[in-house]
């Protein structure tokens, strides 16, 4: 059978488009392959890092709690005949159970029985450490022999009267089990289980377990990831089965977090895939066979130049230029391509910088608000006698309002209200670090100007804590078996207070100094007596500071009038037309400042 020069034009022309295709369709799907590894590498580092950022904080409440530990031993030091007694006393409210204290008189005190008859503390590294570098201090992960686990020592120093001399040094340990539930918050919802296993290296290692990794297969990736000695993410080949491994170490050093993505299941659906699209690019390639034939004859040599350079932007080089000088189409499209390459390496390069910025600007975004959510109480609390509604709005994806709720003994109920200076990181941050003390020193304290007399000594005392930031801090204590409202106020805005029997407004305006401006500040408690009916309001600027358009405030008088009109409903139903009046207000404006309402109701 003889063949004409168009049909053979147009069999090399398909053949040509066939393999074109074929080849781009190969490495189309490797493409997608490798960008399905690189996300699941990315979102893996991006859940260590997580981890890695809960371990600072859990670092950071750690040596918190043994400077407090040593801050209550110095006072205790004083007016103690029996420190021995009172360390125990003082370790158990602080909730340690292997708490020790070692002084320079040779004195050795400790929660747990095993230690009590050691000696040569002042040799320990504990010991020498927090006196050389007189501050909070942890001590490297070490295998605990009486217990056969892995354990952590956090200890500070304790010092004389005057804070010239260190007495000696208190320190607690922390095992390794406390650490594996904290980075397993980050992996447990998802993943199946985690198992620590000690390195090549020295190194300790928190390995995670997917749920799709048998527990036989778990342990022998372990095994052999134990015997090597790798650097950087790799893949890694155990049987039949490929890993991808992702591990970096955590805040702690010497401890690692090791994270492997089976990838047998990964290339199933790839497959699948191509051998789908591989069918449909043959049944198309046949149907446009025939139009084919009808445009070599007219077409052929522009076409063919076009096809080739078209070819060279396909495999990403978009310098080629396209040279054919028509006044067709043709014409109009090579100059359109000239353009488009021109166009595609602008837009490229800038689209490259704009995704790696906004994925670091969403990372951190996530961790931030991921901590200011972990400090906002989940649930509003069912308290006798009262109703009670809250609720904080940010005014970015993060911010330093908060409050919270306590409850104390004798059904008494405590409410915090606070604005950290500044809006977004910091101020979610230096609210964080203020949450995490006066959790702990409420724990021991419960007069309210008192407790906010501790909080501002302790963070004016820890540089670090303050960086030039102050929150204005309200704590109060409803006792449902008096009907009083007891309070202290570190420069927040005052209480409204509504009394339902005379129809009238007060502000609780006993007030000091916000907490981390300046230490040794006295904050007087005052009271409040309630009856049925009556309502207390707290809030933070960002109620009585809304702005809309035209640059006016809501304002004080707005929000009592609202309370006013509306006593007689629930608190809910209080604070929901608050929050409807606000928005109204302010229209489509952006929101000012972060808001936080919350609203007390005697019933």
């Amino acid at each position: 059978m003889r063949f004409s020069i168009r049909h053979k034009i147009a069999f090399w022309l398909f053949i040509s488009t066939f393999l074109l295709a074929l080849v781009t369709l190969a490495f189309q799907q490797y493409y997608t392959y490798r960008q399905f590894t690189d996300h699941l590498q990315s979102d893996a580092k991006i859940s260590i890092r997580l981890a890695i950022d809960h371990t600072n904080k859990w670092l950071l409440d750690k040596q918190v709690q043994a400077k407090l530990l040593a801050f209550e031993t110095e006072k205790r030091l004083v007016t103690t005949s029996d420190i021995k007694q009172d360390f125990l006393d003082l370790a158990d409210q602080f909730g340690l159970k292997y708490a020790y204290l070692g002084l320079e008189d040779s004195t050795f005190i400790s929660t747990d029985e095993d230690l009590m008859g050691n000696t040569g503390h002042k040799e320990k590294e504990w010991y020498q450490k927090a006196k050389k570098e007189q501050k909070p201090i942890y001590v490297l992960p070490r295998v605990d022999g009486a217990r056969g686990k892995y354990k952590i020592a956090f200890a500070a120093p304790v010092w004389d009267e005057l804070r010239l001399l260190i007495k000696g040094v208190v320190g607690f340990d922390t095992y390794l089990d406390e650490l594996e539930s904290v980075v397993g918050s980050i992996f447990i919802s998802e993943r199946g289980h985690l198992k620590t296993a000690p390195l090549k290296n020295g190194t300790i290692g928190i390995f995670v377990k997917e749920k799709g990794i048998m527990d036989e297969e778990f342990s022998r990736f372990i095994n052999t990831f134990t015997s090597l000695d790798l650097k950087n993410a790799s893949v890694l080949a155990i049987n039949d089965n490929k890993y991808l491994v992702v591990f970096e170490n955590l805040a702690i050093p010497g401890i690692m977090v090791i994270y492997p993505i089976s990838l047998s299941n990964l290339m199933q659906p790839l497959i699948t895939q191509i051998v789908w699209v591989f069918g449909i690019c043959v049944l198309g390639l046949l149907i446009i066979f025939q139009f084919s034939l009808w445009l070599v004859s007219r077409f052929l040599k522009p076409i063919e130049e076009l096809s080739e350079k078209t070819k060279s932007i396909a495999s990403g080089d978009f310098k080629t230029k396209i040279k054919i000088k028509s006044n067709d189409e043709i014409g109009e499209l090579s100059e359109s391509f000239n353009k488009m390459t021109d166009s595609l390496v602008t837009h490229m390069s800038a689209l490259r910088e704009s995704v790696r910025y906004q994925e670091r600007i969403n990372r951190d975004i996530e961790i931030a608000a991921d901590l200011q959510q972990k400090a906002l109480p989940e649930t509003i609390p069912v308290v006798e006698g009262i109703q009670i509604a809250a609720k904080s709005f940010p005014a970015d994806m993060v911010g330093g309002d908060y409050f919270d709720f306590l409850p104390l003994d004798s059904k008494k109920m405590g409410f915090v209200i606070g604005d950290a200076a500044g809006k977004g990181f910091p101020g979610t941050i230096f609210m964080t670090n203020v949450r995490s003390v006066f959790r702990v020193i409420s724990s021991t304290e419960k007069n309210p100007g008192t407790l906010l007399k501790k909080i501002n000594d302790f963070i004016c005392h820890d540089s670090r804590s303050t960086s030039g930031l102050f929150m204005t801090f309200l704590y109060g204590i409803y006792d449902p078996s008096s009907g009083e409202f007891s309070y202290a106020n570190a420069g927040h805005y005052a209480p409204i207070v509504f009394q339902k029997k005379n129809q009238s407004f007060s502000e609780a305006n006993i007030s000091e100094m916000p907490l981390g401006i300046a230490p040794d500040i006295e904050y007087p408690t005052g009271t409040v007596k309630l009856s049925s009916g009556d309502i207390i309001v707290l809030y933070t600027d960002g109620v009585t500071e809304a702005k809309n358009r035209k640059k006016e405030i809501f304002g004080l008088k707005a929000l009592i009038n609202i309370v006013k009109k509306n006593h007689a409903h629930s608190a809910e139903e209080i604070f929901k037309k608050i929050e409807s009046e606000i928005k109204l207000f302010v229209e489509a404006e952006p929101q000012f400042d972060d808001l936080t309402l919350l609203i007390l109701k005697v019933i």
